[in-house]
């Protein structure tokens, strides 16, 4: 699937947003990503000294459908970090729909 170039703006703007937004939640930790867009993308944030890691699983409709004020908005209001630490290892999968804890892509 081809993603335009208006989509693929908004996309990595909403990817910029998120790692502020995960940097600035889990300070100190390690922010890795992982994607296989347009479908999913996938961010690791982990402490190796306090062995802590934690996953967020965002579906691809979300970072192209959605403004970065609007993603930047959802990710304060709906304590994502919050979520994604109560999903432990299993992970967080933000779809847009939805915010219940999903396991895998």
């Amino acid at each position: 699937m081809i993603i335009r170039r208006d989509e693929q703006q908004r996309i990595e703007e909403n990817i910029a947003i998120i790692l502020c937004y995960l940097a600035n939640q889990f300070p100190g930790y390690v922010i890795k990503e992982q994607s296989e867009l347009p479908a999913w993308y996938e961010f690791f944030v982990s402490d190796e000294r306090r062995y802590k890691q934690y996953k967020l699983w965002i579906n691809g409709a979300r970072l192209s459908g959605y403004s970065p004020h609007k993603t930047e908005d959802a990710l304060y209001n709906k304590d994502i970090a919050t979520k994604m630490i109560l999903a432990r290892k299993d992970g967080f999968f933000w779809h847009p729909d939805h915010l219940e804890p999903h396991t895998g892509p």
